[in-house]
Order: C-alpha cells, then structure tokens, then sequence
C-alpha cells in the first residue's frame, strides 16, 4: 500500500484562491489582474530557491507544492495568497491517481 501524498488533516493553510481576468487597458492591449473566488484549505510545502536574472536585474524565486482537494478545481495560471505572499500555480495535477487532491507545483517571487 503507498503512502498518501497528504491527509486532509495537513491542509492547515487558508489561502486565498484567485483566477486570473484580462481587461482592455485603453490602448488597444490588455491588462492582467486577480479576482479572489474563495477559500481552500491547503498544505504548502517549500520547494527549492533560486535566483533568476530579470531583464539588467536578479530576483529571488521560491517554488512550492501546494496540495488542496480536487473538487477545488485549481488550475494552472490561478494564483494562492497567503497574507502578503503570492504563490502562483504553473502546474495543477493529481499526481498519485487518487483523485482526492490536486497538486500544484508554485512560484513565489520575493
């Protein structure tokens, strides 16, 4: 029998869950913005840390997994606030099968 990746009793975070919306700016583009849709319990975990060079400049960049139940419905691109921190999810995915939780592997600027 393999080991759960989680237990609904780590999904100690409560984060803010957010969708990504455009809007036209006023000059024939668009802007990119976040609309809060609700609540999930999930359980964050730190990844690795690197720093990443940003045009002339460097910025540091954290990853995360962060595991919250499936029926959420969290999909890559939406973002997760945990107060001030922003984690923003480049991959959703069951990863052992189950169906019970969906994995999204973040990115955390700082």
């Amino acid at each position: 029998m393999t080991r759960p990746l989680t237990r609904p009793g780590r999904l100690s975070q409560r984060m803010v869950w957010e969708r990504p919306v455009t809007a036209p700016d006023g000059l024939g583009g668009e802007s990119l913005d976040y609309v809060p849709i609700g609540h999930v319990w999930a359980d964050l975990r730190p990844g690795t840390a690197r720093d990443v060079a940003l045009g002339e400049g460097r910025v540091g960049e954290v990853t995360h997994e962060i595991f919250v139940r499936r029926e959420v419905g969290l999909l890559a691109g939406d973002r997760l606030r945990l107060g001030a921190r922003m984690f923003l999810c480049v991959i959703c995915h069951d990863l052992d099968a189950s169906g019970r939780f969906t994995r999204a592997e973040a990115v955390e600027e700082v």
